[in-house]
């Protein structure tokens, strides 16, 4: 659902329904569902040995052991070059560039900021920002400001609101 955003930029600048823009858009779109498939089974592995603790997330495939870790990391390995390759052969460099740092991004976060409490958040919220700009770049379509100003603070408040209510 998070990857819907890649439609923002075109969508607020009113060219999303341009058959090339749209194509694009969606190759996007494509393209960050795949990474960001990856990017949460990087976070599953990661957190399996934790999980296997929890009462509801030891059933999740790699906690459980339905899916093994080795096959996951291949999975999300496959996922996340696919992707790249995809995005520089159909998308943009640009696109590409944004998928790249969205990645990076996923990781640093999985491995360390989601367990530091105010960044966790802001983290959370520079996702959507890239996949806003992203979205921007797949489409050759400019980011307003205001659309900038309106996605950090709706994502903000979707970080700090899904914080609060765990």
């Amino acid at each position: 659902m998070k990857n819907f955003s890649i439609y923002a930029a075109p969508l607020f600048f009113g060219n999303l329904f341009d058959s090339s823009v749209f194509v694009r858009s969606t190759l996007a779109f494509l393209a960050f569902s795949a990474t960001s498939s990856a990017a949460y089974f990087i976070n599953d592995i990661i957190d399996a040995p934790k999980d296997r603790l929890h009462p509801v997330k030891k059933h999740r495939p790699i906690a459980s052991g339905k899916l093994s870790e080795r096959t996951a990391w291949a999975i999300a390995f496959c996922l996340v070059f696919g992707a790249i390759l995809f995005a520089i052969k159909f998308v943009g460099t640009f696109f590409t560039f944004s998928l790249i740092f969205y990645i990076l991004v996923q990781i640093v976060y999985t491995l360390l900021l989601k367990n530091i409490i105010i960044l966790d958040s802001l983290t959370i919220a520079t996702l959507f920002v890239i996949r806003v700009f992203a979205g921007g770049f797949a489409a050759d379509t400019s980011v307003s400001s205001w659309l900038t100003l309106a996605t950090i603070g709706l994502s903000l408040l979707l970080a700090f609101g899904k914080r609060r209510s765990e």
